[in-house]
């Protein structure tokens, strides 16, 4: 498990958009929500877990590690929120506007 800097867990918990599962939101998979929120780290990258506030989702319990996860929506939540250009620069070995239109046009109806 590689836990969330210091200084980037200090800036997310001050973000309102953290402190709900991304599941109570309208056109989510399934609202099910049930136990804290936790917040999930949606990608990982040459085998390690993004810690970038844009790749850290909020999700319930049930979300997050449970039954009712959609790793394809909380990656969705995640690069939605992204620079596509600055992933592309960073992390050069995805094709991130391709994710991030497949995945677009998975949740976004």
């Amino acid at each position: 498990m590689i836990p969330i800097p210091k200084k980037l867990r200090e800036e997310i918990s001050k973000d309102p958009f953290m402190t709900v599962c991304i599941y109570q939101s309208q056109g989510a998979p399934n609202h099910n929500c049930k136990g804290r929120i936790t917040w999930e780290h949606a990608y990982i990258y040459a085998g390690r877990k993004i810690n970038a506030k844009w790749a850290l989702v909020p999700c319930c319990e049930n979300h997050n590690s449970g039954p009712a996860m959609d790793k394809d929506y909380n990656r969705y939540r995640a690069i939605i929120r992204a620079d596509i250009d600055e992933l592309s620069e960073k992390y050069p070995n995805k094709d991130w506007r391709q994710e991030k239109i497949y995945l677009t046009n998975k949740f976004n109806k």
